[in-house]
């Protein structure tokens, strides 16, 4: 296909993060300048799964304005929550070492989870939250960081993190489906179960010092979904 608006949404991958001009240099413009069409960029840096089904189907009208929409699904650990307070979405960004202990290192998940009930201090040794062995969780997350703190050590495991990614998964499957949009689904979660158009985290693909992908790793994705594009 040849299309004429592509819908853009994901994380710091889609938006550009590290790239000195990330709006000239992102995968989403390489696209956009290869098939001469419209490119519109929702990548926010630690935006969450919940954020890109938020656009997708409450923030943006894809059937009226886009004729195909790709994709980049992030960390099922991320969320957000509405603070009424001040009238926006907050980002929730648990750190990549976070999800690391939860698939790679669950003995170290067992230890950070337990939970001393009549301790009310902030638990910073080697949590995974944080991502050092000295930043404790409220500088982290400075709003209701008791509750946040005990959310990921207590309420959250592997089989949450899954399922949550699934429902979010299916969910823009079944959205973009059921309005005739063709969709290029990929993520940057290296340990999901599901089945990807594109997996991004792959040991070949130049990084950033933040291992974000350079702007040669932006053109190999380009590349890739120009490939995936002529075949719809």
């Amino acid at each position: 296909m040849k299309p004429k608006s592509i819908y853009f949404d994901g994380c710091s991958w889609t938006r550009g993060a590290e790239l000195e001009l990330p709006e000239s240099e992102r995968f989403s413009k390489l696209l956009s300048e290869h098939y001469d069409c419209r490119e519109t960029n929702l990548g926010k840096s630690g935006g969450s799964n919940n954020r890109i089904v938020r656009n997708l189907i409450v923030e943006n009208n894809i059937k009226s304005m886009y004729d195909l929409a790709i994709i980049q699904m992030s960390y099922p650990a991320r969320t957000e929550f509405y603070f009424d307070y001040e009238k926006q979405w907050i980002r929730i960004n648990p750190s990549y070492n976070f999800s690391k202990a939860h698939y790679e290192r669950p003995w170290k998940r067992g230890i950070v989870g337990r939970v001393d009930a009549n301790s009310k201090s902030n638990f910073h040794y080697d949590c995974p939250l944080c991502g050092t062995k000295t930043k404790k969780l409220s500088e982290k997350f400075t709003r209701e960081a008791e509750f946040w703190h005990d959310y990921y050590r207590v309420v959250t495991s592997e089989e949450f993190f899954d399922t949550k990614e699934e429902i979010h998964y299916h969910t823009i499957k079944n959205h973009c489906q059921v309005n005739n949009i063709p969709l290029i689904i990929m993520s940057i979660n290296k340990w999901t179960r599901l089945d990807f158009d594109l997996q991004l985290d792959v040991q070949n693909l130049p990084r950033a010092p933040k291992a974000h992908p350079t702007k040669e790793g932006h053109r190999m994705i380009a590349d890739e979904l120009i490939k995936l594009i002529d075949q719809i």
